[in-house]
């Protein structure tokens, strides 16, 4: 909205420099001020400036559908996810599916709910473009193989939950914030926010706020202290060595 109102102040005043270099040019110092607005001086600028208004009226008209149609789409999204987590989860009570077995299916699922990419680069900062374009690839590897296991915890949670959602407020032109409440028997309600990001590759999840508290904060502010205390090539270092660790055990 502020570079419409931009770039409308712009094509007024344009306008209005013209209108006044019409006028003035050639007349004398006494012109009558009615000759100012005679119509024959003023409608060229008019013209312009209406075109413009009615430009900028359908462009603001195509921004809102758009809003919506990312609203509509993140909500269905996230409805979607909390109903496969919900069938995977408990269609795996009473079966004789192995824990590797159901290991393998939440992290295939996880990995096509969230943007681990994109998540990795928003946590790291502004130490990325300080990573070698080989470093780059070891830390999204690691950081995927580790930040995978710890969700993976957490969507087993989710078993013997209820996720409810409660509103959903678009961020910008792309992201969307989807609101749930979980309920679970015997404890407080919790409140669960998704961000979701609709591209060209479709809707995926780039953030997870929990009461209030993001985990791609969260997880950038432990990442900068480790970096201050260990060096760029030394975190890096021991985000493999975690990942490695986690990523063998194979269990939850």
């Amino acid at each position: 909205m502020l570079t419409h109102r931009i770039t409308l102040a712009v094509m007024v005043s344009s306008a209005t420099a013209k209108l006044g270099g019409r006028v003035r040019r050639g007349a004398p110092a006494h012109r009558p001020i009615h000759r100012w607005f005679h119509p024959s001086v003023l409608a060229g600028p008019l013209v312009g400036v209406m075109v413009a208004l009615s430009a900028l009226m359908m462009s603001n008209l195509a921004i809102a559908q758009a809003d919506q149609r990312t609203q509509d789409q993140a909500k269905a999204f996230i409805q979607d996810m909390l109903d496969r987590a919900e069938v995977l989860l408990v269609g795996q009570q009473g079966s004789n599916e192995t824990s590797e077995s159901l290991v393998s299916k939440l992290e295939a699922f996880l990995r096509e709910t969230f943007d681990f990419n994109l998540i990795s680069r928003l946590v790291i900062g502004r130490a990325w473009r300080e990573l070698a374009p080989e470093q780059q690839v070891r830390y999204q590897e690691a950081f995927g193989r580790l930040i995978v296991h710890r969700y993976l915890r957490r969507v087993t949670e989710l078993r013997d939950i209820s996720a409810t959602i409660t509103d959903v407020v678009p961020l910008g032109r792309r992201d969307v914030s989807v609101a749930t409440l979980v309920q679970r028997d015997g404890q407080p309600d919790t409140k669960v926010d998704w961000r979701v990001r609709v591209g060209e590759q479709g809707p995926h999840i780039i953030d997870v706020t929990v009461e209030g508290i993001s985990m791609v904060i969260t997880q950038r502010d432990e990442f900068s202290q480790l970096i201050k205390k260990r060096t760029l090539d030394g975190f890096l270092t021991y985000l493999e060595d975690q990942s490695s660790a986690v990523g063998s055990s194979g269990t939850l």
